[in-house]
């Protein structure tokens, strides 16, 4: 193999895997944007956000942080949970800094319902995951806590930091 072909297979290996090991290097954040504002009305069934969310390898360790600005009136409130790849495990917490400031423990799988007062509020999740064999997406799930035809709104840049630690 020539020079030339041996640098190139180093800089852009074809391996999906070894593309992957480029793009999420262990301890370099993952940061995910909304680009738009998403909106909830007279639903209150648990739906995976259009773009929070990370694909994770099998045997992976990650460290999630979702930073989230919303409005919701306080009849519907909101909830939240986590989906995870099967056989992951995760445990978190979500920190209110705004309505009930204090901070709730976050199971993945037991949705968690959190107050909310008519104005902006704005909430960090920060959960730890554990994934077992098998590769997938962890991806916020919410909804209103209570269907309403109240408004519950999780604005733009709204985000999500992601930094693999195993």
């Amino acid at each position: 193999m020539n020079r030339d072909k041996e640098i190139q297979r180093l800089a852009w290996p074809d391996s999906p895997l070894a593309l992957r090991e480029r793009l999420y290097k262990i301890g370099v954040p993952k940061i995910i944007l909304k680009t738009a504002d998403e909106t909830m009305t007279s639903d209150d069934t648990l739906t995976n956000d259009a773009e929070l969310l990370l694909a994770i390898g099998a045997n992976e360790v990650w460290l999630f942080r979702f930073l989230l600005r919303l409005i919701s009136h306080t009849t519907p409130d909101i909830q939240f949970d986590l989906a995870l790849p099967s056989g992951a495990t995760g445990r978190g917490i979500l920190y209110d800094y705004k309505t009930a400031p204090g901070n709730w423990r976050l199971i993945p799988g037991t949705p968690l319902s959190v107050p909310t007062d008519s104005t902006e509020t704005f909430l960090e999740i920060v959960i730890t995951i554990v994934n077992s064999t098998i590769a997938g997406d962890v991806a916020l799930k919410w909804a209103q806590d209570t269907s309403d035809a109240n408004a519950t709104t999780i604005y733009k840049n709204s985000c999500l930091i992601a930094t693999r630690l195993k």
